[in-house]
This record gives structure tokens, sequence and C-alpha cells, in this order.
């Protein structure tokens, strides 16, 4: 990922990583974190996020099982994909974090069974020069449910004498992807719905619909022919 955190155009300039510079932080409705820094008063300092998407993708070739066709020129410049795509996987996003301020609440909103209607991940940085973060990617999850909630500490805490480490995963109901420029505006994001099997991709500095691709409508189910069926008691006159 190289915009913008090398890129020198502008007067926001930004320097290569370094220690301090970056961070990841989070915001969770009705929750307060420890960070004070400027436009992220009250976030949650993540240490590590993890997040992905798949497909499961089937391929095909021809095996020559048609022996009409085993005579017919082959066409090295056919790239149709004749296999098949499933819906996307989508997993959950699981954080890593320090424990601090938020994590009995964080817990007890987990065992409570209560949502999050938009909870902001952000991946800032801060430009030469300037105290203030700036973000550069960033993830909204909606309808969220933490579906887990545990504490590490391995032996090597106790030696280096740092703090047990805290995961949580992360159950969405939508989840928008979205990038910044230099400034921090967003320029596009993609949204997923995992309800509506829905991509969404958005575009310009009001983030306008640019492209919506649904799910593939599937036909209508037929009526059972079993229960149109006579029994065989019916059918025997019984």
């Amino acid at each position: 990922m190289v915009w913008p955190l090398n890129s020198s155009e502008g007067s926001a300039t930004v320097s290569s990583a370094s220690a301090g510079q970056v961070a990841i932080f989070a915001y969770f409705p009705g929750v307060t974190g420890s960070v004070a820094d400027d436009g992220y008063q009250g976030w949650i300092k993540l240490e590590e996020f993890q997040w992905g998407a798949g497909l499961g993708i089937s391929r095909w070739r021809d095996d020559g099982a048609d022996e009409e066709q085993e005579d017919e020129e082959v066409d090295e410049n056919d790239f149709s994909r004749k296999g098949e795509c499933t819906d996307p996987s989508i997993s959950e996003i699981t954080i890593t974090k320090w424990p601090g301020p938020e994590s009995a609440k964080l817990l007890f909103n987990m065992c409570g069974k209560k949502s999050y209607d938009k909870i902001s991940i952000r991946f800032v940085r801060k430009a030469v020069g300037s105290s203030t973060y700036v973000p550069y990617m960033g993830y909204d999850a909606y309808n969220t449910l933490l579906s887990g909630f545990s504490v590490s500490a391995p032996r090597r805490y106790q030696e280096e004498s740092k703090l047990p480490g805290e995961s949580l995963s992360l159950n969405f109901v939508a989840l928008d992807f979205i990038t910044f420029n230099k400034q921090g505006v967003p320029t596009e994001s993609m949204r997923y719905h995992t309800g509506t099997n829905t991509s969404t991709f958005r575009s310009g500095p009001n983030l306008e619909i640019a492209e919506v691709v649904k799910k593939q409508e599937f036909k209508e189910k037929q009526e059972e022919i079993k229960s149109e069926q006579p029994t065989e008691e019916t059918a025997n006159g019984v």
C-alpha cells in the first residue's frame, strides 16, 4: 500500500512509516477508550487487525468426454471462464488490544448480546511536522455483535513485563471499506451487505454510488411434488 504513505504531492507530505507515527483506532458507541489524540478522543487503540474475504471458484476443463469434439481445433485464445463462483465468504473482524478502561464494558456488552449500530476503525498516521493523525483507510461495521472476547497472557508477557492481550471478534451485518486522500477526506468506499449479498462501490467527493452488484436472483421454488401427488392410500381408494 503506497498511497498516501509515501506521497510527496501538495503540502501534506507524508513521511515513511515510523514508530509512533502510525496507529489503529476503533470507535465503539457507548464505550470510552483511552485515546486522547485530536479527532479521536475516547477511541480505543488497537494493536492488531485481521479481516479477509474470498470466493469459492470451481475450475472447468475439457476432459474429452465428448468424442464428437475430439477432432475439433482447440482455441488457445479462448479465455472465457466456464467454472462457477460461490457468494463471497466474508470473515469476522478480529482485533487485538491491551486491557484498558473500556475492557469491562466491552465484555459486558458481549455477554448482554448488545449490538453496536456502527463501529468505526481507522488506520491513521501523522504527516511531517504535524501532531495530528490523518486516516488513510478504514472500516465501518454495521449492526455488530462481539462474538468473542479472549485474554492471552503467555510467559513472554511476564518476562517482558507486558500487559496481557485482549482479542475481540466482530460479527457484522454490513461492512464498509474506505480509502482517504492525503488530507483525510474519503475518496472511495466499498460496502458488502451479508444479508442481501450486495456489493456497493462509491466514489467521488460525496461518495456517490458508482456501481452495485446484487446477488443473482434465483428462480422461485416449485411446489412440492409430493404434496400434489396422491398418496398410496388415496390411489387405492382407501
